[in-house]
């Protein structure tokens, strides 16, 4: 029997497992359709009384339909930001460095103010120096620095972190920057409100200026300022349901810190020139839209409540990093999408795909697997990630064929591409690393010889000598090609033809083959998992493979999301 036959007879007696589909800690969003943005009335009222041109990108309101999602409860802290600088071994943010780069500065005062009195007093010009630049000395000398997590900090939000480092903190953590539209859903539903609590400022509710604190306090510090959802997601408008079993608060929505989104700073869909009267006179108002830069939301500690309210928009240029700016993280409630999103834009792009490959991410099928603690801050449902492990099939958009009968002739000249497979987990079947790779299936046979081309006379041009194609496998059999994403074969695994059915949701199927099945068997003892997978062909229709790879014992067990 084959290893593939053995991988294939444990998955019919593997038993099915259900888990709780919330990444650690986080709080589930109902969808919808949601108005995002404010009244332009209101905010035309409003630029009037306080001359504050920006809020003019704040309306129309934007009609969005939204999918449901998950929420961390607070803005991420240090203490978790500290877990992704400790497993990647990249920059740590500015403030962790603050006695250091003090030091340096006061060093390099010292030495330039030395050199311009020397100049001074043997009557030469005076040099000039530029001013010290903290940024670039951080950036430049970190790594021979002494930094830590700041003392006492550990709860309060991670600053200084330019929009890479926030994207990249949320993909390693398995997760996605929030967007604008998610950050207002889950501040105030579909209540329209310009704060979580109603449309009135409430002092003691959010660290803003009214707050007089003048710093970041530890997250979770305003429970009454915290918006509220039931245990199906959907926002609580009624004080006395808030803290009802199964509910549960989000923090910080309001000040503190700013917020990253993914969100460009772009007009909502019907924005027209606002028209204000000002102490100066007329004027139509068009803010200086600029798809490079992010939306921040939220306000801060160093911004007052008009400026913290639900619907701001804040244009941010990507590299800045200050003590005000901050980040949150949301997720996808279909396990694998948000990493899928990540390996088409990162690890995949058109450049680095088979020619005229797209892939649909919407339609991936995953299992993955937090790890986590519980961390400093008293926040409900905090929780600090210390790791995340994913395997994923991405299928592509659409199969190049109609039929079965038509993949198998046709691959045996050049391979279908079926999808694209990433994992942090390495394999023992194929012996692969962890990485991105593209996946095509070709169906057993003899590798066909090209026809020869012909002159204009219809006489055989003589080709120049070339190799056989060679395939590392058994051409014989039904096999499923892995590529690296330079388009080298690194690995492959017999994979039966597919078969024309209506779709459904993929599934995996994990089982484990013990030590003895693998003596018995002469295979190998491990995790079986079985990618039971869809690729579309028409409508509803697609070709269902079922893609077996082995990993090693244990690397897959019941705390896996599936």
């Amino acid at each position: 029997m084959s290893v593939t036959t053995l991988l294939l007879l444990s998955v019919l007696s593997a038993p099915s497992c259900s888990q709780d589909l919330a990444p650690p800690g986080m709080v589930l969003i109902a969808g919808g359709r949601y108005d995002i943005g404010a009244d332009a009335k209101y905010i035309k009222a409003l630029i009037e009384k306080t001359d504050q041109r920006p809020l003019a990108a704040e309306c129309p309101p934007e009609s969005m339909n939204i999918e449901d999602f998950y929420i961390m409860p607070t803005e991420v802290t240090n203490e978790q930001f500290a877990k992704f600088i400790d497993a990647t071994g990249t920059e740590p943010p500015e403030l962790w460095g603050e006695a250091v780069i003090g030091a340096a500065g006061l060093a390099y005062a010292t030495e330039t103010g030395k050199a311009k009195k020397d100049a001074r007093e043997a009557g030469l010009p005076l040099p000039k120096f530029d001013a010290f630049d903290s940024k670039k000395w951080w950036k430049d000398n970190w790594k021979d620095a002494e930094w830590g997590t700041p003392k006492g900090l550990e709860s309060h939000p991670v600053v200084y972190i330019s929009y890479e480092r926030a994207e990249a903190y949320a993909r390693w953590a398995g997760l996605r920057l929030i967007s604008e539209a998610e950050f207002q859903i889950a501040a105030r539903g579909d209540t329209g409100w310009r704060y979580p609590w109603g449309d009135d400022w409430k002092s003691g509710f959010a660290n803003t200026i009214e707050a007089n604190i003048g710093k970041t306090t530890p997250v979770g510090t305003y429970p009454n300022g915290a918006a509220w959802h039931d245990s199906r997601g959907r926002f609580i408008d009624k004080d006395k349901e808030r803290g009802e079993e199964g509910s549960a608060p989000v923090f910080d929505l309001v000040g503190n810190v700013w917020e990253w989104t993914r969100s460009p700073f772009i007009a909502f869909q019907d924005f027209k020139a606002l028209e204000v009267k000002l102490s100066s006179g007329k004027e139509k108002l068009i803010p200086d839209w600029d798809a490079s830069k992010q939306i921040g939301s939220s306000g801060s500690f160093q911004m007052p409540s008009i400026a913290a309210r639900v619907t701001v928009r804040r244009g941010t240029d990507r590299g800045q990093s200050t003590q005000g700016l901050g980040m949150r993280c949301t997720a996808s409630v279909i396990p694998g999408l948000d990493v899928a999103e990540n390996i088409l834009r990162n690890d995949l792009p058109t450049s680095r795909r088979p020619v005229d490959t797209v892939y649909n991410a919407k339609q991936v099928t995953a299992i993955d697997k937090w790890t986590f603690e519980a961390g400093t801050s008293k926040a409900p449902g905090y929780s600090v990630i210390s790791g995340y492990s994913c395997i994923a099939f991405i299928p592509v958009e659409k199969a190049e064929v109609p039929s079965v009968i038509l993949m198998k002739e046709r691959s045996k000249d050049a391979p279908i591409e079926i999808g694209a497979f990433s994992t942090t987990v390495p394999l023992l079947e194929p012996a692969l690393d962890p990485g991105t790779y593209t996946l095509s299936w070709r169906a057993g046979g003899e590798v066909r010889k090209q026809e020869a081309e012909q002159d204009e006379e219809g006489k055989a041009i003589e080709a120049p000598a070339e190799e056989e194609p060679q395939f590392p496998f058994d051409v014989m059999e039904d096999t499923v090609i892995f590529r690296n994403t330079s388009g080298e074969i690194v690995g492959s695994t017999r994979c039966s033809a597919p078969e024309d059915k209506t779709m459904v949701q993929g599934h995996v199927a994990v089982s484990t083959i013990t030590p003895e099945d693998a003596i018995k068997f002469g295979s190998k003892a491990g995790e079986s998992l079985v990618f039971q997978v869809f690729v579309p062909k028409r409508a509803s229709k697609g070709f269902r493979f079922e893609i077996p790879v082995l990993v090693a014992p244990g690397a897959v067990n019941g705390d896996w999301r599936k």
